[in-house]
């Protein structure tokens, strides 16, 4: 589709809809205005003039309520001018263009017009009106042509001959063709900023999409490391690296399933209400709310494939360990003392390595209590703990006694 903005009489648009290049012609205007009710203050507007208003062809819009056609002095609202107007159908309106002649206009019904921006972004109301009602307002003349081209109408480069061959062909016949307007071809006027929004949107997603990776990656790896000497026993019972790593792979495609299947209501949910904070920015309808099933196969490959991809080095790393590589524990020392038990009292001998120990209750000092080195050197059949010290202690009612006991530092 093209736009010349020239005026044509209405032989010389019979003419141009014969002509091979052209399929449909229809002649318009625009106006910049302004608007008031009755007696209030004045506001901006748009007034649109349309041959053949409510059954033209080219840049169509839908009736919504009221009339879907206006008749001499009454006009067409476009639905978001509602809500800038704060009128309703019915009412009256005073309107007057730069050719200062102002007509009072009656609201007769609402359409939705999506090539035009929300009347709340422009705070203007948008108007429809036929060719009788713009003379009113001092503009007799509608001084625009749209063209629908016949060959090759969603290609550029066809659109652009064909609507220069036009504008040939009436400079020729002696009519003005100030300009020639070619937007994109099948493309809606809202196209560069909805792209806009999805690349937004696609930025977001894959931050949160990163970021759940990281959270899941360091997760894991505080598990495996709480886990290493429970790797080391299933290898000592004879788990393989591959049954050890699949047994870890299950565990994590087991929780991101339940969370896929968790988040899968709430996020069809958030996802319709942006699809509708959007809609009414662009003021656009929403055809379909039906998903691509390539979107739901999208969705459920990122929600499994993602936890699996950032954990599989860390399973990997993890089943690799040998059991001679996993780090141990030094053997524990005695159990402590039950809880409000008076401690042992400790005095060290400068004997060779013994340790003597006075058993609380006893009367004696630590050094009438302390064995000779002779004794010292006896080792309880008890006791097997590589690299101790050993204990002895005398007490009122017993004799001397052996106990094990931590190394002496």
């Amino acid at each position: 589709m093209a736009t010349l903005l020239a005026a044509l009489t209405d032989p010389q648009l019979d003419a141009l809809r014969g002509w091979p290049e052209v399929a449909i012609a229809e002649r318009r205007a625009s106006r910049e205005a302004r608007w008031r009710p009755p007696g209030g203050p004045w506001g901006r507007a748009e007034v649109f003039a349309v041959e053949h208003l409510g059954v033209h062809r080219l840049a169509t819009f839908t009736p919504q309520a009221g009339a879907t056609a206006a008749g001499p002095g009454e006009a067409l609202v476009e639905r978001a001018s509602l809500a800038v107007m704060g009128a309703r159908l019915g009412d009256a309106v005073e309107v007057v263009t730069a050719a200062g002649r102002p007509a009072t206009l009656t609201l007769v019904g609402v359409v939705h017009d999506p090539s035009l921006a929300p009347a709340g972004q422009e705070r203007a109301a948008n108007l429809y009106v036929t060719p009788e009602t713009f003379a009113r307002l001092g503009e007799p003349q509608l001084d625009e042509v749209r063209i629908l081209v016949a060959d090759r109408p969603l290609d550029p480069a066809a659109v652009d001959a064909q609507a220069a061959a036009v504008a040939q062909r009436l400079d020729a016949q002696g009519v003005t063709v100030r300009e020639v307007r070619v937007p994109p071809p099948g493309e809606h006027p809202h196209e560069a900023p909805s792209r806009a929004v999805l690349l937004v949107l696609w930025l977001f997603a894959a931050l949160t999409v990163g970021l759940a990776a990281v959270l899941s990656a360091s997760l894991l790896s505080i598990t495996l490391a709480r886990q290493v000497r429970e790797i080391a026993v299933m290898k000592t019972l004879g788990a393989s690296r591959r049954a050890v790593a699949g047994l870890y792979v299950a565990m994590v495609g087991a929780i991101a399933l339940a969370a896929l299947a968790a988040s899968a209501l709430p996020t069809a949910l958030l996802a319709r209400a942006g699809i509708d904070a959007v809609a009414g920015m662009l003021n656009v309808d929403v055809a379909s709310y039906a998903v691509p099933l390539r979107v739901i196969a999208a969705q459920v490959a990122i929600g499994l494939g993602l936890p699996l991809a950032a954990a599989a080095p860390l399973i990997a790393r993890a089943s690799r360990r040998t059991v001679v590589d996993t780090p141990t524990t030094t053997a524990p020392g005695p159990p402590p003392a039950a809880p409000g038990r008076r401690r042992w009292a400790t005095a060290r001998r400068s004997g060779p390595a013994c340790n003597a120990v006075r058993v609380r209750g006893a009367s004696r000092s630590p050094s009438a209590s302390s064995p000779s080195p002779a004794r010292c050197s006896r080792r309880p059949p008890a006791c097997r703990w590589p690299g101790t010290r050993w204990w002895t202690g005398s007490s009122r009612r017993a004799g001397t006694t052996w106990r094990c006991g931590s190394p002496v530092r």
